[in-house]
This record gives C-alpha cells, sequence and structure tokens, in this order.
C-alpha cells in the first residue's frame, strides 16, 4: 500500500508536467514488474486487480496523452480468458500497446520470425491506436535472427495489421 500511495502521489505530480505536453508522444505504463514491464519473478502471479490499478492511474492522470502498456504487461497471464480481459481493459481505456523484443532471438526460436508471442494483440490494437515496436538491442541481435539489411521493417510489416 505505501508503495501505490507514493506511486499515485508521483504520477499527479508527473502529470501536472507533462501531461498533454507537446513534446511527449507518448506515457508507457511502465510502474510495475521486472524493467517496468510486468514481469514478475517466476511462478509468482499478479493479481488482476493490480495490474488494472496500474492502468487505472495512468488513464487518471494523463487524459490528453497517449498510454501504451507493454505486452508484457498483458502476457503475464497464461490463461487465454485473462489476457483477453486486460487487453479489453487496456482498449476501453484508449490504451495502446508496445512491445520491445522484436529481433530477440529467444523469441525468435520459439515465436517465430516476427518475434513477437502474440502477433494478434498488435493486430486488435492496432485497429484503434498506434502501436509501438522496439528492436532488441543491436548487438544481442544474431545474424539467424538479422536476415538482410531491412529485417526490422519486415518486422514491423509483418507484426500488425496493414
Amino acid at each position: 500500500m505505501i508503495y501505490m500511495e507514493k506511486l499515485e502521489n508521483f504520477m499527479r505530480e508527473y502529470a501536472r508536467k507533462y501531461n498533454g505536453h507537446p513534446q511527449i508522444e507518448f506515457i508507457d505504463i511502465g510502474t510495475y514488474g521486472i524493467f517496468g514491464e510486468g514481469h514478475s519473478p517466476e511462478g509468482s502471479k499478479i493479481p488482476l486487480e493490480v495490474i488494472k490499478w496500474h492502468i487505472d492511474i495512468h488513464a487518471k492522470y494523463f487524459p490528453d496523452t497517449l498510454i501504451l502498456v507493454n505486452d508484457d504487461m498483458l502476457r503475464n497471464y497464461n490463461d487465454e480468458q485473462s489476457l483477453v480481459e486486460l487487453a479489453n481493459y487496456c482498449l476501453e481505456k484508449n490504451i495502446g500497446l508496445r512491445d520491445d523484443s522484436a529481433l530477440v532471438a529467444f523469441y525468435a526460436r520459439h515465436y517465430g520470425f516476427n518475434t513477437l508471442c502474440k502477433p494478434e494483440l498488435f493486430n486488435l490494437f492496432a485497429e484503434r491506436f498506434p502501436v509501438d515496436i522496439e528492436s532488441a538491442h543491436q548487438q544481442f541481435i544474431l545474424p539467424e535472427v538479422a536476415r538482410g539489411e531491412l529485417t526490422y521493417f519486415e518486422v514491423l510489416r509483418n507484426s500488425h495489421a496493414s
């Protein structure tokens, strides 16, 4: 509870300065989990209510700024019902989607060339909001994942609805 109280105080002041600011393209919901991406330690589950609270606090204080949520925050739930519930919750709050793991070798091996774990999520969000897709750190992109000069553009082209 102390963290949530302090975070809300911070968000209120943060928004006072940056909500609707012309130089702010978007606000990333990065207030929970490892790297701020909603990851939790292996085996632990973040209650849906906690994730929704973080979504709500951003929506409350940044009504005039595009807000994006990391796909990992939604994918933290292995069951499809929770994932769909959170995706719909974000859409109802006018929150878009982002990912920062395009061309990560682990994901390429497990999820295919575009490396997005749930490309259908991006298709759903791209119909209504901008989608942000960030590549892996360049030094970590392996030759077998980066197949040519325009690989990242291919990922973007194949990762969301055209």
